[in-house]
């Protein structure tokens, strides 16, 4: 029996990872959108998601509740570490 083979995985760092998501024409954004595909596996520290919620509580203020931020981020095709 023959499997699936082995995805690419890469390692985003907190910038690359901010970027990945507001910035839609960035090499980050197509590798999120490869990884939500299935195609790659994308990595990132807890601490990157950090600072992705510190942003949104600082910036988007009352714009989402706690409970929509990890819905937002259990649906995210970011395995972090």
């Amino acid at each position: 029996m023959v499997g699936r083979a082995r995805a690419f995985s890469y390692h985003l760092d907190t910038s690359q990872f901010v970027r990945a998501l507001f910035d839609i024409g960035s090499d980050e954004a197509t590798l999120l959108e490869l990884a939500a595909c299935g195609h790659i596996d994308l990595y990132a520290e807890g601490k990157s998601w950090n600072a992705v919620l510190w942003l949104a509580m600082n910036v988007f203020q009352g714009s989402w509740t706690p409970a929509q931020l990890g819905a937002m981020k259990e649906d995210l095709p970011v395995n972090f570490r």
